[in-house]
C-alpha cells in the first residue's frame, strides 16, 4: 500500500515534509497490527524494509533532514523494531544515527527520541562491526548520563532504562562513568 498517495497533496514545497511525517506516523501507529498480521500469516516484511531503506534510514543519516522528520523516523523505527532480526545491518545504521543525535548540540526532544531508539536497537546490533566496543559504549553512556542530568518526571525513565540496557554490554565502560551518574540516580 502506498501510504503517501492517501495523504494530502499540495503545491507548497513545505508540505512535502508534512506528507512524509504523516506517512511515517500512519505506519508507526499501525505497527502493532502490522506485526500481529505478519506473525499470524507468516508474511514477510519486505515492503516495510523497503520503506525503512528508502525513507527512514536516509532521513536518519542526512544531517540536513529537519529534526521533526528525524524524530518521526526514529519513532517509526522503534515502533517496528520487532520486525528486524538480530544483527540485521540496518540495526547498526539505526544505532549509529541514534548515537549521532545524543549529543548536546541537538534539541532535548531529539536526544530523548534517540535514546529511546538506541534502547530498542543496541542489543540487535552486530557488535563485531565495532573496532573498540568499550570506547563506543563509554561515549554513548556519557551522552545518556548527560540526559539523566536534564530529567523531568515524564522522561527520566528513558535514559535510566537505556543506561541499564547499555551497561550490560560493557561493564568496564560503566565503571568509567559510574562515579558521575550514581549520585544522580
Amino acid at each position: 500500500v502506498d501510504v503517501m498517495k492517501y495523504t494530502y497533496n499540495s503545491s507548497d514545497k513545505r508540505h512535502g515534509l508534512k506528507k512524509r511525517e504523516v506517512a511515517l506516523y500512519i505506519l508507526g501507529s499501525l505497527s502493532e497490527d502490522i506485526i500481529k498480521y505478519r506473525n499470524r500469516k507468516g508474511a514477510t516484511n519486505a515492503s516495510l524494509m523497503n520503506i525503512f531503506s528508502s525513507i527512514v534510514l536516509p532521513d536518519l543519516k542526512d544531517a540536513k533532514t529537519p529534526n521533526i522528520l528525524k524524530g518521526r523516523s526514529m519513532w517509526w523505527a522503534t515502533q517496528l523494531s520487532g520486525l528486524m532480526a538480530d544483527k540485521d545491518p540496518h540495526c547498526f545504521d539505526v544505532v549509529s544515527a541514534s548515537v549521532s543525535m545524543l549529543g548536546k548540540e541537538n534539541e532535548l526532544s531529539l536526544r530523548i527520541s534517540a535514546c529511546r531508539t538506541l534502547m530498542h536497537f543496541i542489543n540487535k546490533m552486530d557488535i563485531d562491526k565495532l573496532d573498540n566496543l568499550s570506547e563506543y559504549i563509554t561515549s554513548i553512556l556519557e551522552n545518556v548520563n548527560d540526559l539523566i542530568s536534564l530529567w523531568n518526571d515524564d522522561t527520566i525513565h528513558i535514559p535510566v532504562a537505556a543506561m541499564k540496557r547499555i551497561s550490560k554490554m560493557d561493564e568496564a565502560a560503566v565503571a568509567s562513568i559510574a562515579h558521575e551518574s550514581a549520585p544522580r540516580l
